[in-house]
């Protein structure tokens, strides 16, 4: 997933559905941008929350030829990840959400966000060594 810095709302995150893979990040909070790409902790609280953001989009269905872009590169992360790539009923909000919830939590254990960011707060630190 790539992260964008720049300069929008108030929202510290905000989802951009027109690329592959693509997250903006607020780039006039100080400090953000390296923790996003550093810290493990700040990576497990925010990228599962967006990818739960952009799955329940997804999840709503067709939209038109624009939208099928980037709903055909999520479906490829999607498949990388080896969940399925939709809901087994997209009319159903519950097998939305649990569909949602699988993705979320296979992501997540991939990306070791808990394991990391305790042996993160585990270290310790340089100022004190």
């Amino acid at each position: 997933m790539e992260w964008y810095f720049r300069d929008i709302s108030d929202d510290p995150s905000e989802k951009e559905l027109t690329q592959q893979d693509q997250f903006n990040i607020n780039a006039t909070i100080p400090g953000l941008a390296s923790r996003l790409r550093e810290q493990p902790l700040f990576q497990g609280l925010i990228l599962p929350h967006a990818l739960r953001m952009i799955l329940a989009e997804l999840g709503r269905g067709q939209g038109d030829e624009e939208d099928d872009i980037w709903r055909k590169d999520w479906r490829s992360f999607l498949h990388g990840l080896d969940v399925p790539i939709e809901p087994d009923d997209p009319n159903d909000p519950e097998s939305i959400e649990d569909w949602i919830e699988h993705a979320v939590d296979v992501f997540s254990a991939l990306k070791n966000f808990a394991r990391r960011a305790k042996l993160e707060v585990s270290k310790p630190s340089e100022d004190h060594a």
